[in-house]
């Protein structure tokens, strides 16, 4: 996704709320992500279901019945109604502690965007040297001009 130097003045100012103009990415990385994001949460439902059929056939004694005849599907209906209210309480804490946790994450997250970005504006060398700088800065020099000439 190319942008010109007015996107990019406007991006950098905070102007675009678009997640996507925001943070562009590549579609294979994109891709990628959703991918990721996919084959993890299949796997967590996969270990549910596992660890439920295995604690049904122990709980019982009756594996075939635990495989086969769906009895794990019985005893996670019976643990979620037989104490509603504990259920309840222990989702809800587990939303919590699930929320905390992104929280937690999201302003790590900042604070080493926070970082990299005071490092861009006081170091000189963090686009290694100042020819990259020189680049940027002409490029946003003759998009202002043009806007000026289009006045």
């Amino acid at each position: 996704m190319a942008y010109n130097a007015r996107e990019t003045i406007a991006l950098h100012e905070g102007r675009s709320t678009n997640a996507r103009r925001k943070y562009p990415l590549d579609d294979e990385e994109e891709r990628y992500l959703v991918l990721n994001l996919a084959a993890s949460q299949g796997l967590l439902v996969v270990l549910g279901f596992a660890g439920a059929l295995v604690l049904t056939g122990f709980a019982s004694g009756d594996w075939p019945q635990a495989v086969f005849g769906f009895g794990w599907i019985r005893s996670v209906v019976d643990a979620m109604t037989a104490n509603l209210p504990y259920t309840a309480i222990a989702g809800l804490a587990l939303a919590c502690l699930f929320l905390a946790v992104a929280i937690a994450h999201a302003v790590y997250d900042f604070t080493e965007l926070l970082i990299e970005r005071r490092k861009m504006s006081h170091e000189p060398d963090y686009f290694h040297g100042s020819v990259p700088n020189r680049i940027i800065l002409d490029a946003i020099e003759k998009e202002q001009h043009r806007d000026q000439d289009d006045r």
